[in-house]
């Protein structure tokens, strides 16, 4: 079966606007920018993403996309990095059953696993690679290994242990410094008006 269902919002009135996530931020902080962008949806043509951090900030230099939100300060001459949320790493899920999920290479987290694992010289018998973070809260949930996550992910099945202030963290807003559209501009200043900072 064929389900083409005309897009009756997809016009040419409608400015696009493309924001991608980092995989933490994209389940966790994205809904509620994109709560404060309701009351604008008849001007925009949303279109949103999950990448990792340096993905984000990639399509950022190149004005592939119009906002972005990463996990670590990332810095270039064309795009604005400003602090947007807080956020909380900590120890999830069961250590003792030497099973440890990281994040893949890129992601803002996988920089974080690995100083802690060098730091308590921990060698984890088996360190399993995720490339998403709801597959590893799949697996604390389930009671299998252990990992560090945002708190935000905490939920009564996962047991966790707080880190120390090393391991809290900023989510960051990006944007394209020399954008020229108002509608736009006036978008990412109300997302930057959301900031805990």
């Amino acid at each position: 079966m064929n389900y083409n269902f005309p897009l009756k919002n997809q016009t040419p009135s409608r400015k696009p606007f493309k924001i991608a996530a980092s995989h933490s931020s994209a389940t966790t902080v994205l809904p509620l920018i994109f709560k404060n962008l309701i009351p604008e949806l008849e001007q925009l043509n949303i279109e949103l993403m999950m990448l990792d951090s340096q993905e984000v900030f990639d399509l950022i230099r190149n004005h592939e996309i119009h906002f972005g939100i990463i996990e670590k300060p990332m810095m270039d001459e064309t795009i604005e990095t400003f602090p947007l949320f807080k956020d909380e790493l900590v120890l999830a899920g069961k250590p003792e059953n030497d099973i440890f999920f990281i994040r893949e290479a890129g992601s803002g987290v996988a920089h974080y696993t690995h100083n802690y694992l060098k730091e308590n010289n921990l060698n984890p018998k088996n360190l399993v690679s995720v490339n998403n973070n709801d597959m590893i809260v799949s697996q604390l949930n389930a009671g299998i290994g252990a990992s560090l996550i945002s708190k935000r992910f905490i939920n009564e099945n996962i047991a966790f242990q707080s880190l120390d202030k090393r391991y809290h963290r900023i989510f960051y807003g990006v944007s394209f410094l020399a954008e020229q559209d108002k509608l736009l501009k006036t978008m990412i200043k109300q997302i930057k008006n959301l900031s805990e900072f």
